[in-house]
């Protein structure tokens, strides 16, 4: 669940991006995770997957590397938040579930990023991205 106003726009990243519509000062909880909204999957439980079904998880999702679990958000929102080495918003490491957090103020206007690297897999970030980044 997002916790900041914002706003899905054009991006010179990709896409469409989240942009905020409220300067967020550095550690403040801009999203949680949800346990009754959000998906989330054992690595046995995403495996009886159909094909077709674990392909649309891999688009959508992702697999956290800290819980070691596969995660689909119910916010929506998420799926426009681009990627970026130098994000400004991490995952707290120090909660059992999701939080990101602002890694510096972001101003009114800002693009909100996140380096998937974080919580993400390599291989599945370039199974996803077809990208391969060191």
């Amino acid at each position: 669940m997002v916790l900041f106003d914002y706003e899905i726009a054009p991006s010179n990243i990709n896409g469409l991006g989240v942009f905020t519509k409220e300067k967020i000062k550095k550690g403040t909880v801009v999203f949680k995770s949800s346990k009754t909204l959000d998906l989330e999957l054992t690595k046995e439980e995403f495996n009886k997957l159909s094909i077709e079904e674990q392909k649309e998880f891999i688009h959508y999702g992702y697999l956290d590397k800290i819980s070691n679990t596969y995660k689909l958000d119910f916010d929506t929102s998420l799926r426009f938040l681009n990627y970026s080495e130098h994000g400004n918003i991490y995952q707290d490491k120090d909660h059992k579930e999701t939080y990101l957090v602002a890694k510096k103020d972001i101003e009114i206007g800002e693009e909100v990023t996140f380096d998937y690297l974080e919580v993400m897999e390599k291989s599945w970030f370039d199974l996803e991205f077809n990208k391969n980044i060191e």
